[in-house]
């Protein structure tokens, strides 16, 4: 091994986080998303990401090896939100029942940036229902920061998991 004390260090890249909150008191966000980012995913011990990919006629132009009756797809949404109290930007991480309750509620092409959302466990724990309530606009804080696209994170996440398992 070849250690170089001189070795340029580069500076280190944008910060995200991802949050999955178990707090049992509604906790605020406000909303940097115009909508929920949505990917499906799979539980296997932990959360890895579905390949599964259809065309508009619903065939399938690539499989997933992880697809089958024991490991169902699951929608997982994203909202892009900036801490009201820390002002610390982030995404929340949606799960299913909850995203589904958001769509039928307010619909696939609501807007979301901009609401104050307040977010909390039903019983504290991470496995009980997300609660997500919608407030009034607030644009002094809506605007401060531009929508951040989850992606590029989650894509570096589910490849580590892959070479590991």
């Amino acid at each position: 091994m070849h250690l170089d004390p001189e070795l340029p260090v580069p500076p280190p890249g944008p910060r995200m986080d991802f949050w999955s909150p178990v707090n049992k008191e509604p906790e605020p966000y406000v909303v940097l998303s115009n909508r929920i980012w949505k990917h499906h995913v799979h539980w296997i011990g932990y959360t890895a990401e579905c390949t599964l990919r259809l065309d508009d006629a619903g065939l399938v132009l690539q499989d997933c090896e992880i697809c089958s009756p024991e490991t169902p797809r699951r929608p997982r949404g994203y909202l892009n939100v900036v801490h009201t109290h820390t002002a610390v930007p982030g995404f929340l991480v949606i799960p299913h029942g909850t995203l589904y309750a958001l769509e039928s509620s307010y619909g696939v092409d609501f807007i979301y940036r901009g609401l104050t959302i307040r977010v909390y466990r039903v019983g504290g724990h991470k496995n009980k229902p997300l609660v997500v309530t919608l407030d009034q606009y607030i644009p002094r804080k809506a605007e401060i920061l531009p929508e951040r696209d989850p992606s590029p994170y989650l894509d570096t996440v589910f490849r580590r998991r892959k070479k590991k398992a």
